[in-house]
């Protein structure tokens, strides 16, 4: 199985000015889009039922019966950064939408400590 993405981001590092205990705090917004083609040709599997599958277009598309437009995926997210010189927390969101599919969204948290 193999992916391809390509992701475009925008964001900002804010200081947290007045903070006399922490004056190097910090929090840093971000959105962007991401871009997913993938594709898996199963090599160990001899069973009629599984066949390749890929979002590119190329010599077996004409004898393919899945669309390859089906593997591929658009992907929204956002999030923010906060944190300090030794304690950072991050947060954020996407959605991943399928052509002809529900939408799937995801939380991701995290939690760095730098020493």
């Amino acid at each position: 199985m193999g992916v391809f993405e390509a992701d475009l981001s925008v964001g900002y590092t804010f200081m947290a000015p007045g903070l006399a205990s922490h004056p190097d705090m910090f929090f840093s917004p971000y959105a962007g889009y991401g871009y997913l083609m993938s594709h898996a040709r199963p090599l160990a599997v001899t069973v009629s039922e599984v066949s390749a599958v890929s979002a590119w277009i190329g010599e077996d598309a004409e004898n393919s019966p899945v669309d390859p437009r089906m593997f591929r995926f658009n992907r929204l997210f956002a999030g923010i950064e906060v944190g300090g010189t030794s304690l950072q927390f991050r947060i954020s969101v996407d959605v991943t939408l399928v052509r002809n599919g529900p939408a799937t969204t995801g939380t991701h948290v995290g939690l760095a400590v730098r020493y």
